[in-house]
């Protein structure tokens, strides 16, 4: 109980000298790590088909080498990573420029 309200004494601290901005294009947000309401409408969220180790979108079913647990981009199959990464679920459009 004290130290979850020690907790937010800090983080009221922390976003009264540094307040909570928009990750990409620094807007004003309600809480650190957010997206403001324009940069989260430019998300477009990834969908299959897409590469099962690294999450990068394909532009069609088809692309990609054949793997035993799915199809891999080119990157992946020529360095490997030591283990799958969680694959990104959305991709900006366009890219953010900061």
């Amino acid at each position: 109980m004290v130290a979850g309200a020690l907790r937010r004494l800090g983080i009221g601290a922390l976003d009264a000298l540094l307040p909570p901005h928009c990750l990409t294009c620094d807007a004003p947000v309600e809480a650190q790590g957010g997206l403001c309401a324009d940069c989260f409408g430019k998300l477009s969220f990834v969908s299959a088909p897409f590469c099962v180790r690294c999450g990068v979108p394909f532009p069609h079913a088809g692309m990609g080498t054949p793997m035993a647990d799915g199809a891999w981009c080119e990157a992946c199959v020529e360095a490997p990573l030591p283990s799958p990464q969680p694959a990104r679920r959305c991709a900006m459009t366009p890219a953010p420029r900061r």
